[in-house]
């Protein structure tokens, strides 16, 4: 994640080692000691151990991962990273619990900064209520476009075209969903080249 400061982690190379371990096709019984060695880098203070077994779990397909998966991210995010607070909160209203708590999450991160919260809240917000909901939507939508977020511009163009307020809405709308098309194209080069750097621009 891009949260992680690498030169704050001193064990890199357990780091990496152990990252290879955990999502290496083996069976999950042989990855308990990677596991458990990642957890023991986690309590010295590494928020990149956290992040790791908490991607674990969340990949993980069985249900009781999904505990472990939570648990991890509650703790990557009280070390400070934002992408893990987002992920916990995301997790919490999909799966229809505490989502009076996640959505409390999602405000905090929006109003600190962080574009996919303001996207995701938006989109939570509007789908529970379209109507009474519509104009924090699209405001948090602009401020997430405004910030690069290809996805936010997405979404602003399609409820200002699906909803307009004016005829005129309709033809704005259009031009920003092109826009957003348009925007997109130089973040998949970057990752077709293995460039992440703009995470925070594109997931949520």
């Amino acid at each position: 994640m891009s949260d992680v400061i690498w030169d704050s982690e001193t064990k890199r190379d357990d780091l990496s080692r152990l990252y290879k371990i955990i999502f290496s096709k083996i069976p999950h019984a042989e990855k308990i000691d990677s596991l458990n060695e990642l957890s023991r880098i986690a309590t010295e203070g590494s928020l990149a151990a956290a992040i790791y077994i908490a991607s674990y779990y969340d990949a993980g397909k069985k249900v009781e991962f999904k505990g472990a998966a939570l648990r991890w991210l509650k703790i990557a995010a009280s070390m400070g990273s934002r992408a893990a607070a987002f992920r916990m909160a995301v997790a919490q209203i999909e799966s229809t619990t505490d989502r009076n708590e996640a959505e409390c999450s999602l405000r905090k991160l929006s109003e600190a900064g962080y574009l996919p919260a303001k996207f995701r809240l938006a989109s939570y917000l509007y789908l529970r209520n379209p109507k009474a909901n519509k104009t924090e939507c699209l405001n948090l939508l602009r401020s997430a476009s405004a910030g690069g977020h290809v996805f936010a511009k997405r979404e602003l163009g399609r409820i200002t075209m699906i909803s307009p307020a004016r005829p005129l809405d309709v033809f704005i709308g259009f031009s920003i969903i092109l826009s957003s098309i348009i925007s997109f194209l130089p973040i998949l080069i970057k990752l077709a080249k293995g460039d992440n750097s703009s995470d925070e621009k594109l997931y949520g």
